[in-house]
């Protein structure tokens, strides 16, 4: 089977024909139109994908008012030759900015003809623009793929005529196009061009030779081609040409003539005693919306807000910096285009946009819209008058002019191509499917014999696939297999269910481990598990916070986790934890997002008793971001996060057995020491009182020894940096845990997981117990405490 691509600049598309049936493939379920996916790719910082109208959505849900800080990141080495001075490199630095959840990539196609365009960082590792392209290639043929319950090897993708106008360019995209369907994991790619597309599917429909016009005005390009079409004896291509002026282009006039008043543009303010425009620069940045993102360095922001100050038109000034800050340059092109469609069947669209801190009402007529794209109407009125002399063809010749893409309805383009050609010779067919569908055919006639085109393989590409990374940089290059295992994970239903337990400790590599069930294989115990780390059992929707042993947060589910895990992917890899010749990050402590939610405070505490009090309302918006959380460093590894409300009391236990208890109100905010402990202690508990509901807490040495403890034995303090009640005298305690009557207790060993009778635990306030919980062989001792739901 061979499958054809429309790989479009904004829209995209599948297609497969068997002779009898034309099959559009549905690609994007978000998409009102589901065979037409735009071509949009969001990558997050830890290596998720989102491709089509989620990437959009998912780029706005993450990224709409967030805060920005930008760093200037050396990415690697350009060579510059020059006839007069010779060869030199020069550095290339891209702005980073480190808040940012992940990267948006609209219109990367263009890139391909781009020689000095090698990628881009997302997160921290470098994107080849060949892997950008072959991320969102793979996910389309996974979809593709799952429809159509086979695996698919070959395929037809659309290309434009022309790339660029440099023939150099030209043969830099194509090549470039053809390696990054071969990383996708294709192992045959034939290109053929997008008008020639169209035709092959118009010529389904007709009877009769023609010479066709087609007339393929996308987003990013317009194509123009004359082909003979009707009889496959004599089909042939007659002329093409094309013209990098398509519907972005007009995107961009729009917003460039229409918002920049809103913000301030022309009006004026005082330096020194000296009256000024507000720079042109500020509104130049809205030609692109990425050029708006680059607006957002603290000197930017400085000379805003020092504008601001003397504006004539402060309250504009001020939309301007919450319109840069707010990352609303997107929705503000989204605006746009969606007017520009309006005009299509309207004489006048609204662009009214609002956000945080500013609102505009406006509207676009069809005549102002004409008179901005004059020059680019002129510009496409030569090219057709080329494009017909290369034919050797009059008017009179064209026997039918067809109009495909999203830019074809304009009524302007529809106008000059009737009064030309005459409207009864002007035909539209399928806007978004004819070229998807005519590669379809295409892929079918290749396969029958009937066509025969280049056919590229993937053994040929092999070595300069192997040798493309010629950067040099300190960043790494990104590993496309773990990203195709990612994508594989989030398009194939392996998710842990919505209920399901998952049982998360870490392994003997200082990775996350999910454990099956409990209890656990004893063998798969001890040769896995690092037997210090913590054992946490959550629901599979259940959002929970991981904190790193470098004091970074983040906020995942369960069940992505626990998918990740199952299909060899490990979240120190994708989110990039450090590790050096000093030490390796890793995941020290987990919180379950319910227990911190709705509290008064936040509370962070380190193995060595060191705290931080938070307010709830002001950190947990900022954990609950897509990008991680940096807490400040105390001594010590984090060992407990918590929520509390200012009426609870604060619980801590330390390694020897003694415990403190403190009013959450009236723990001081700034980092402080609650509990005094050597370099070698731990705090092995922590609790706030309105987490312990039967006011009994629990506590286990290594060698067995158990005891409840009631909460009112512990007397209160109000003094910091103490070393507290002793509570057990027993030496070496390993755990103390809530005491719940509706919830099951194990305990791990270095060699098994056991179910415990949590009711014959006695209660017992002395210092000193003789119950052992388990019975322990020579060697053996207790790890961890575990409870699961009944």
């Amino acid at each position: 089977m061979i499958i054809g691509m429309d790989f479009g600049t904004t829209n995209s598309g599948m297609s497969v024909y068997d002779g009898d049936t034309l099959q559009l493939i549905p690609l994007d379920p978000s998409n009102r139109n589901n065979t037409v996916v735009p071509t949009a790719l969001y990558i997050t910082n830890d290596r998720a994908v989102h491709i089509g109208k989620d990437a959009t959505n998912t780029y706005y849900e993450q990224n709409l008012n967030r805060p920005s800080k930008l760093e200037k990141v050396w990415v690697g080495e350009v060579k510059m030759t020059f006839a007069e001075v010779g060869t030199f490199y020069r550095d290339v630095y891209i702005d980073k900015d480190i808040y940012a959840p992940g990267r948006l990539f609209l219109s990367f196609k263009m890139g391909l003809s781009s020689p000095t365009y090698l990628g881009t960082i997302v997160g921290n590792q470098y994107f080849l623009l060949e892997d950008i392209i072959a991320t969102y290639l793979y996910a389309t043929k996974h979809r593709a793929e799952q429809h159509l319950g086979c695996e698919i090897d070959s395929i037809v993708f659309g290309r434009p005529v022309r790339y660029s106008d440099e023939p150099q360019h030209n043969d830099i995209a194509r090549d470039r196009m053809i390696q990054a369907a071969f990383k996708a994991g294709y192992k045959i790619v034939y290109l053929q061009y997008e008008p020639i597309a169209a035709a092959f599917y118009y010529e389904m429909g007709i009877q009769d030779e023609q010479n066709v016009l087609i007339f393929d005005f996308g987003g990013g390009t317009l194509d123009l081609s004359i082909v003979n079409v009707g009889n496959p004896k004599t089909r042939r291509v007659i002329a093409n040409g094309g013209i990098p002026i398509a519907g972005d282009v007009f995107d961009q006039r729009i917003v460039r003539a229409k918002y920049p008043r809103h913000f301030g543009e022309g009006s004026q303010y005082q330096s020194a005693s000296t009256t000024l425009t507000v720079p042109s620069s500020f509104y130049n940045a809205f030609s692109d919306w990425q050029s708006l993102l680059t607006l957002q360095s603290l000197d930017t922001m400085e000379r805003l807000k020092q504008i601001e100050n003397t504006s004539q038109q402060p309250h504009k000034i001020a939309a301007l910096r919450h319109l840069i800050t707010g990352h609303y340059g997107l929705q503000m092109y989204d605006v746009a285009e969606n007017a520009k469609r309006d005009l299509s069947s309207r004489p006048t669209a609204r662009l009214d946009m609002q956000g945080e801190g500013f609102k505009v009402f406006d509207t676009v007529t069809r005549r102002e819209f004409e008179r901005l794209i004059r020059g680019d109407v002129r510009a496409i009125e030569e090219r057709l008058d080329d494009v017909l002399n290369m034919a050797g063809l009059s008017v009179g010749d064209i026997d039918a002019v067809i109009r495909t893409g999203g830019s074809s309805q304009i009524p302007v383009f529809v106008d000059m191509l009737e009064q030309r050609f005459g409207a009864n010779k002007v035909r539209d067919i399928d806007t978004f499917g004819s070229v998807t569908s005519g590669l379809g055919v295409i892929g079918h006639q290749i396969e029958q014999g009937n066509l025969e085109l280049t056919a590229y393989h993937a053994d040929d590409y092999a070595s300069s696939l192997a040798d493309d990374d010629t950067r040099d940089t300190q960043v790494p290059l990104v590993d496309l297999d773990v990203v195709k295992r990612v994508i594989d994970v989030q398009e194939t239903d392996t998710a842990t269910g919505e209920t399901q337990q998952v049982i998360i400790t870490r392994s003997n590599d200082h990775k996350l481990h999910m454990l099956d069930s409990l209890p656990e294989d004893a063998d798969k115990i001890a040769d896995n598990l690092d037997q210090s780390a913590f054992v946490h059992v959550a629901q599979g929707n259940q959002k929970i916070v991981l904190m790193t042993t470098d004091y970074a947060c983040y906020v995942k589910t369960a069940s992505d986790i626990a998918a990740l895990r199952a299909n060899n992917l490990h979240i120190e890899n994708l989110e990039g934890f450090r590790s050096d010749k000093f030490s390796t990050e890793m995941v020290n402590a987990i919180a379950d997002w319910h227990a911190v939610t709705g509290k008064d405070f936040v509370i962070v505490m380190s193995t060595l008793g060191y705290t931080q009090k938070f307010f709830a309302d002001k950190l947990l918006p900022k954990l609950d971001r897509a990008v991680m959380y940096q807490i400040e460093r105390k001594r010590g590894y984090p060992a407990f996060l918590i929520g509390a409300n200012k009426n609870d009391d604060l619980i801590a236990i330390s390694h020897a057995g003694r415990a403190v208890r403190m009013s959450a109100d009236a723990l001081p905010l700034r980092d402080n020491r609650l509990l005094n402990l050597p370099l070698s202690g731990n705090i092995i508990g922590m609790f706030s009182t309105s987490d312990v509901t039967t006011e009994q807490i629990f506590l286990v040495t290594a060698s067995g020894y158990a005891k409840r403890v009631s909460l009112d034995y512990i007397p209160r303090t109000t003094e910091m940096n103490t070393t507290g009640t002793k509570i057990m005298t027993r030496t070496n305690p390993i755990r103390a845990i809530r005491y719940q009557s509706n919830q099951r207790l194990w305990v791990r060993t270095e060699k098994r997981i056991v179910a415990i009778d949590h009711t014959a635990i006695p209660l017992d306030n002395l210092d000193k117990t003789a119950y052992k919980v388990l019975k322990l062989s020579r060697g053996e001792s207790i790890t961890a405490l575990i409870t699961t739901p009944v």
